[in-house]
């Protein structure tokens, strides 16, 4: 199973970055980038903490893969944990279960095959570009037309001259300026879709996203639906602590295993 499929629940946390904002604003990028910020600030005085519980469905050449995800925010913080059934694995081995947390500084994975280490500054980056993906565009984008997605009035928003931006193009309802769909490119240079829909709101004016597909060369790979959404129930700090999340220990090594769905 490739990297991409592994962290897919990265992908769907961008479930907690999707806040809504009524007000007018000028239709000129840098503009608009100050007045997604300017949400994002008041969303988080209104929203301490978010915890979501997700199905996640992952097409694989061997089937679909089915996961359920709990996933914690408190501000920048935050904590997957995922649970995946896997084609193919051996028999009485189970589910796989896998944490991720970011602590506000280091990010930190925690499996029961591969024990915990903390992730290197490219990696982490990439688990964080999907919850806070304002922070990762530079002003070097342009508003460049207008377009329907999922019913909604966009603004299409193409990235320009910033070589390490996480997306080539990102459509934000004209309204209130929440991603509707996103693209990006590949390490194979293929094209990677994201698109948000099925908006309910949270709290007040602020709504989140309840179904989330991601598509590849326009080839169906994964789709996130939200099962339950708390908002302000008070995390607990330690829940972002890594030092206190130790792996569940195994049965099966992952050579084992290898060599078990190689049979």
């Amino acid at each position: 199973m490739g990297k991409r499929n592994m962290f897919a629940a990265g992908s769907m946390m961008i479930l907690i970055s999707m806040i809504a904002a009524t007000g007018g604003f000028a239709a000129e990028w840098p503009q608009v980038l100050e007045q997604i910020k300017a949400n994002q600030a008041k969303f988080a005085t209104d929203v301490k903490d978010i915890k979501i519980t997700q199905e996640m469905t992952t097409v694989t050449p061997d089937g679909n893969m089915a996961a359920m995800v709990t996933s914690l925010q408190k501000g920048k913080k935050f904590r997957n944990e995922s649970t995946m059934d896997i084609p193919g694995m051996p028999e009485g081995m189970g589910p796989m279960k896998s944490t991720i947390i970011f602590d506000g500084k280091d990010t930190w994975m925690i499996a029961s095959m591969m024990g915990k280490k903390k992730l290197p500054p490219k990696e982490s980056l990439e688990q964080q570009k999907d919850k806070n993906w304002w922070d990762f565009v530079s002003d070097n984008a342009a508003i460049t037309g207008k377009e329907k997605v999922n019913g909604r009035e966009c603004y299409v928003v193409e990235i320009l001259k910033q070589k390490d931006a996480p997306f080539t193009k990102i459509w934000l309802d004209e309204k209130n300026l929440v991603p509707m769909r996103m693209q990006s490119k590949g390490s194979k240079k293929e094209t990677m879709i994201t698109e948000f829909s099925d908006y309910k709101k949270v709290k007040g004016a602020w709504e989140m996203p309840y179904k989330i597909t991601m598509s590849i060369d326009g080839k169906l790979v994964s789709t996130i639906v939200v099962k339950s959404l708390e908002v302000n129930k008070g995390i607990a700090d330690e829940q972002f602590d890594a030092g206190k999340v130790q792996p569940e220990k195994s049965g099966f090594s992952m050579g084992n295993i290898m060599k078990e769905m190689m049979k």
